[in-house]
């Protein structure tokens, strides 16, 4: 008789609604309903959950049945619409709980992927031995969350789910979620954080190029980035990160940080009063390990990686900053930096030069070879003793050519980025005299569909699209333009910096002369003497302002056509002269002092040379522009 009836018996065989029905023991409790934590479902459910990236996740929603069975019990059998109503309140607290755990795990599953692949560590993603983090190994192993992410329609409650859309639209939220905390962590440090953020949001890519693979639906890394950013129109040049970057750059990074020449980067110095902190943004307060990196053990590694990049500003950030800002703001980016430069020359150095000229000494003739190194250096000291007690030698003057002087080396830092991204462009170009790979292929479209090249649209399109992908003229500098826009600055001040010399005038007054060379010979001359005294003790200039405050003088005395006459009558290169010119000969006990002072200064001017001569041959070799001839260049 069972196999007679044997549709309406395997339907009781497969019937486990009684697995939720328990009036019985709610009757014991003297409770109403039951927590979804004593529901039998729930507990299977979690339990799989529990084990994450496991072989019985693909079977997750396999005791979700009961709550099948269960309602159609209750509608068929019992008859009894509150129970059902009952049974359909938990399903849909169930299935949310389920969702938010499963979105979160898949997430991080990815993100923790995503972190190892980019982590570049010798680990293998077939390979889950010698593997401490146990989130990672799951992570690096087989995918059992697969089957659910391609699962279309899921049967509950008689209703077909798409399991794999409502994922999605959580794992977008979750993505642009992530990026948001990448951004609002780069806004809470300073400039040299943004080696992090790039990292952050290159596994944010790759995360989403990974979920892409099962979930094809999900958003595109773009809009999300777009969004994230807060660059939501086409002709917005503005973004969070820009805004950040401009900010830490003209507030921090020019006042607050010494360019090294030697390694091309920008350190922090010892604080001082006259570099305070910024205010800055508080960072997200809590945040969850897959919001970063995947996993606790990833986070670590990578703030490890973090602190090794933000002890300096170098040319790896440069180019992070290029990737992040893309081209319409680093044009943004330059205007502002320019734009506080133009306005840094006029309005803050030449009220300091023009004290600097008052305060030079009457006379300052360059003493005769036969004082030795010991006098020169002495009578250089004696003369320029008033301007040493200037108390704004180090807050003011210093302190501002610095400014000027990091101007320059942070564009052309960023100029030197460009280079490297234009070389890949210029590789990616085809040979001279052949034709550009879009347009042929636009050219056999049109010939395949009949049209002649010169007809079709697609052709014409093709055209321009490669003339405007092309790279740009070989003279487009943002070098040139800065330095353009400071000689612009420069210009109505010429009298005041030159105190009346002009290039054809002689030189009698050599020894007299307010002009600007012999103020930063001056300027150069305490710079090697005059350290800097704080509560902490005695710091010297070469490590608290770097070679900025060289580049800037050495970049004012180019475009004053000054150069020449700067080497001439330097009171650096008098006394290194003189100290090449004498024999060496043995230090008497009493001199060992002001010998160590002089071998000390020695040191500094060979410091300073040297810069002097790297900042004049680079704007020699790029053309750059002085105060005579700045109406050329713009042209």
């Amino acid at each position: 008789p069972h196999l007679l009836r044997l549709p309406a018996m395997l339907a009781v065989l497969g019937d486990v609604s009684y697995l939720w029905m328990r009036e019985f023991y709610l009757e014991l409790c003297d409770v109403v309903q039951f927590p979804i934590s004593m529901s039998l479902p729930w507990i299977l459910t979690e339990h799989v959950l529990a084990m994450r990236n496991r072989p019985l996740m693909p079977f997750m929603f396999a005791p979700m049945d009961v709550y099948s069975d269960a309602a159609n019990s209750a509608l068929h059998c019992h008859q009894q619409q509150f129970l059902f109503t009952e049974i359909e309140a938990e399903v849909n607290l169930c299935f949310n709980q389920v969702l938010y755990f499963l979105s979160q795990q898949v997430f991080a599953l990815y993100k923790t992927r995503a972190a190892v692949m980019l982590l570049q560590k010798e680990r293998s993603l077939s390979d889950e031995s010698d593997v401490s983090d146990k989130q990672v190994a799951q992570a690096i192993g087989k995918n059992w969350y697969t089957p659910l992410l391609t699962q279309r329609h899921l049967p509950l409650l008689g209703r077909a789910l798409d399991l794999g859309r409502l994922l999605t639209q959580r794992l977008n939220n979750m993505l642009r979620t992530s990026l948001d905390v990448m951004i609002s962590r780069f806004e809470s440090k300073d400039l040299t954080a943004v080696l992090e953020l790039k990292t952050g949001v290159r596994v944010c890519r790759l995360t989403r190029t990974l979920i892409a693979e099962s979930l094809p639906d999900i958003d595109s890394f773009e809009d999300m980035w777009i969004e994230a950013n807060e660059k939501l129109n086409f002709l917005s040049f503005s973004s969070r990160v820009l805004e950040k970057a401009i900010a830490e750059t003209i507030g921090d990074l020019l006042p607050n940080f010494a360019f090294r020449s030697d390694g091309q980067c920008f350190q922090r110095p010892p604080q001082t009063p006259f570099t305070l902190p910024v205010d800055r943004d508080a960072p997200p307060r809590k945040t969850e390990p897959h919001m970063l990196y995947g996993s606790r053990q990833l986070n670590a590694e990578y703030a490890m990686l973090a602190a090794g990049w933000q002890t300096h500003f170098g040319f790896p950030h440069a180019e992070a900053l290029l990737e992040l800002i893309g081209d319409s703001g680093l044009q943004t980016f330059f205007s502002r930096v320019a734009t506080h430069v133009s306005e840094l020359v006029p309005n803050v150095i030449t009220p300091y030069v023009t004290a600097l000229q008052e305060a030079l000494p009457a006379d300052t003739k360059l003493p005769s070879y036969q004082y030795g190194s010991a006098g020169c250096f002495g009578y250089f000291e004696a003369k320029l003793n008033d301007l040493r007690a200037y108390e704004e030698l180090h807050s003011g003057v210093l302190h501002n050519f610095r400014r000027l002087g990091n101007s320059v080396s942070l564009i052309q830092l960023i100029e030197s980025a460009m280079q490297v991204r234009g070389t890949y462009t210029v590789l990616q170009l085809p040979a001279l005299g052949m034709p550009q790979p879009l347009y042929q292929a636009a050219t056999e479209v049109a010939a395949a569909w009949g049209q002649q090249p010169e007809d079709s649209d697609m052709v014409l399109m093709a055209q321009q699209l490669a003339t405007l992908s092309a790279p740009l003229s070989t003279n487009a500098s943002l070098m040139t333009s800065l330095l353009i826009r400071i000689a612009q600055a420069l210009v109505p001040l010429k009298d005041t910096w030159l105190a009346g010399e002009t290039p054809e005038g002689d030189m009698t007054n050599a020894n007299t002369t307010k002009a600007f060379h012999r103020v930063w010979s001056s300027v150069q001359f305490l710079f090697c003497t005059a350290p800097y005294d704080s509560d902490s003790g005695s710091m010297d200039n070469f490590s608290l302002f770097g070679e900025g405050v060289a580049i800037a003088g050495g970049t004012m005395l180019y475009m004053l056509a000054q150069r020449h006459r700067f080497e001439l009558f330097s009171f650096n290169a008098h006394v290194l002269a003189v100290h090449l010119a004498e024999p060496q000969q043995g230090v008497q006990q009493q001199q060992q002092e002001q010998q160590r002072a002089l071998n000390q200064y020695m040191r500094g001017v060979a410091f300073l040379k040297r810069s002097n001569e790297n900042i004049f041959t680079m704007l020699e070799a790029s053309d750059g522009p002085t105060v005579y001839n700045v109406w050329r260049k713009m042209n």
